[in-house]
């Protein structure tokens, strides 16, 4: 059943009283009753929209993931190789278990399911097509499908064992990347450069900080709801991805970021309005700062400049828009660009190359994993 405007403030209550509940008493012991109490809506109108409580599970795994495997890839991925992509990602989901006994709940409760396993499995087929295509070129979309299906039931293994001082966070981390990433075939230097590189990270601490960003960013979109609240989630976990951002770039370990208000303030102002004109005087003007030491803050913060930081996150939106099925025109508008041959500039000059080619691209996966 389609949702109609009327059934989003619902659906935002019903979400808002899940991720309460899930994370105070475990996603077993909420029942549907607790639900539809606190939530102060129908049995009826819960069901028309999430069928049962799995539907709303369903729904927090779709974006829990996007949302860590995007911020990953936008962290590692323009400075280290896609290999550090999924050794980041998945390091900080089995991790997060640890943190919290409910949340360990959720993932399990997400590779068991059926309909969210699912979804896991396809989305994860693609970004392993892109992540290990080269080192398995002759491997499809379906292989990687079959692939993921292993990959992810080691991923519930070792999510479900709880650490302990036999088998420490330490070791459960270089077990699952060595284990996963020879049944991709990467080749033994590149795995020890890896598990190096996760050893030198305090992953702990940037899990943490995942937790409590992961939620915020769910709670403020789950309130707001729509487009805008999409780009302030991904705002909010800006000021922890910078500081990963750092450590891919410089190799050391990682420390807690200063949280700057302003400079986080301005963060959250940029992905707002991020298709919108902006020019540095305005924002100067706007959050009552000078335009040169607004500039200084903002790269001592991110490593980025105003514009790097811009001209990335647009050229990122138009890459999700034409992986959503844009024609890169449209992409092109859609991300804050007046000018295509600008944009085509940009993009290549970012991803390596044309927008039309990754349109092809998308188009060719979106056929393939359908027929799955």
């Amino acid at each position: 059943m389609a949702l109609t405007n009327a059934s989003l403030p619902a659906k935002r209550r019903i979400l808002a009283v899940c991720v309460k509940l899930f994370l105070e008493q475990g996603y077993k012991k909420t029942t549907v009753a607790e639900i539809v109490q606190k939530a102060d809506v129908s049995n009826s109108s819960f069901q028309n929209i999430f069928r049962a409580k799995d539907g709303v599970l369903t729904e927090l795994v779709a974006f829990m993931f996007e949302t860590q495997f995007d911020m990953a890839r936008r962290t590692t991925g323009g400075q280290l190789s896609p290999l550090f992509v999924y050794a980041v990602e998945t390091c900080i989901q089995l991790t997060l278990t640890e943190l919290n006994e409910n949340l360990r709940e959720i993932y399990i409760e997400a590779y068991t399911h059926e309909e969210a396993a699912e979804y896991i499995h396809r989305q994860t087929a693609r970004e392993l097509h892109r992540i290990f295509g080269t080192y398995q070129p002759e491997l499809t979309v379906e292989d990687f499908y079959a692939c993921e299906l292993g990959s992810a039931g080691l991923m519930r293994g070792y999510m479900a064992r709880e650490c302990d001082r036999y088998f420490p966070l330490e070791k459960k981390l270089d077990f699952f990347l060595t284990m996963s990433l020879r049944g991709y075939k990467v080749p033994e230097e590149e795995i020890g450069q890896v598990r190096a590189f996760i050893s030198g990270m305090d992953i702990r601490a940037i899990s943490q900080q995942v937790m409590e960003t992961l939620f915020q960013a769910l709670a403020e979109t789950i309130r707001q709801g729509g487009y805008g609240a999409a780009l302030l989630a991904q705002a909010q976990f800006t000021e922890l991805m910078v500081e990963v951002n750092r450590v891919c770039r410089g190799g050391h370990q990682v420390q807690a970021a200063s949280g700057d208000s302003k400079v986080v303030a301005l963060l959250q102002y940029l992905n707002l309005h991020l298709t919108e004109p902006l020019t540095i005087d305005q924002l100067a003007e706007r959050f009552y700062i000078s335009k040169y030491h607004m500039m200084r803050r903002f790269r001592q913060e991110t490593g980025y400049s105003v514009h790097g930081y811009l001209t990335e996150k647009r050229l990122l939106l138009a890459q999700q828009l034409l992986a959503r099925g844009c024609t890169p025109a449209e992409a092109a508008v859609q991300a804050g660009y007046q000018d295509y041959s600008t944009f085509s500039r940009a993009y290549k000059k970012q991803f390596g190359r044309s927008p039309s080619a990754d349109a092809e691209k998308e188009h060719d996966l979106q056929v393939t994993t359908q027929d799955l």
